[in-house]
């Protein structure tokens, strides 16, 4: 990690953890009796990578041609809630991100996390894993709205992160997964690490940032 920056900022599924496997198969499950293919659900699936949950169901009930209403939200929550809590506890982290986390934390580095996933969800993908004890700071997506902020592909939610950790944006290195991360870090006026997930198709990236370095791995990474 160069010189100038003094803390680094962490999105959390795809990025520290093997989330998105099990968004998969639940959405998958909901979507299925609407006579939608799997193969189908994967290409939408990397636009909601990033995107908190409301935009994502925009995304999910559009193609499954479910009416966006309240009351169909409403059911897709509690229907999906106790389905994804019963993996959460034993989800694994990502190549290199236990370590990486471990490293920075022995180097003083300042870690923050900033998720699009909220509070409770957060508690529970993270309960078995006590590394992420070194965090100096967590930002999820409903505290985010609490300040009346806005989330990613806004820049909110990074430089929150990286108020609290007393750190002005350009002394800070952003880590993420998705296009709306590579957005939202740049938007920031931040240096970032994108990690694309397995098979995401890289138009969705968009054009080269100088700001912005792709890595296959976080295991890639040399600080």
């Amino acid at each position: 990690m160069k010189k100038e920056t003094r803390g680094a900022i962490f999105d959390l599924d795809g990025t520290l953890l093997d989330t998105e496997v099990i968004f998969d198969k639940v959405m998958f499950e909901y979507v299925q009796p609407h006579r939608v293919t799997y193969e189908e659900l994967m290409k939408v699936r990397p636009s909601m990578y990033g995107k908190p949950r409301e935009e994502s169901v925009k995304i999910l009930f559009n193609l499954a041609g479910i009416e966006l209403t309240e009351e169909n939200i409403q059911h897709w929550i509690e229907w999906r809630a106790p389905r994804l809590n019963k993996h959460w506890t034993s989800v694994q982290p990502l190549e290199g991100a236990q370590e990486l986390i471990e490293h920075l934390a022995s180097n003083k580095i300042a870690i923050a996390i900033a998720t699009s996933c909220v509070r409770d969800a957060y508690d529970l993908k993270t309960a078995e894993h006590g590394w992420f004890k070194k965090f100096d700071v967590i930002v999820t997506d409903d505290e985010l709205k609490e300040e009346g902020k806005k989330s990613k592909p806004a820049p909110d939610i990074f430089l929150l992160a990286a108020e609290r950790l007393g750190l002005p944006p350009e002394q800070t290195l952003a880590f993420g997964d998705a296009p709306a991360d590579k957005e939202s870090i740049i938007a920031a006026g931040m240096k970032g690490i994108i990690v694309p997930g397995k098979g995401m198709d890289m138009s969705l990236f968009g054009e080269e940032h100088s700001n912005i370095q792709m890595l296959k791995s976080l295991a890639d990474y040399q600080s």
